[in-house]
């Protein structure tokens, strides 16, 4: 009987993009990383 973790929450996504991105990753392979879409870590 493990735990599963849930989905990380919207605003966590948010920053570990910013986090990748700013390690020097681009929007596109952050976005790849996390497993959301480019739009998805869009701000607008």
């Amino acid at each position: 009987m493990g735990s599963k973790m849930g989905k990380p929450h919207p605003f966590e996504l948010r920053v570990r993009a910013v986090a990748l991105v700013e390690q020097g990753n681009t929007h596109t392979e952050a976005a790849r990383r996390l497993c959301v879409s480019i739009k998805s870590r869009s701000t607008g």
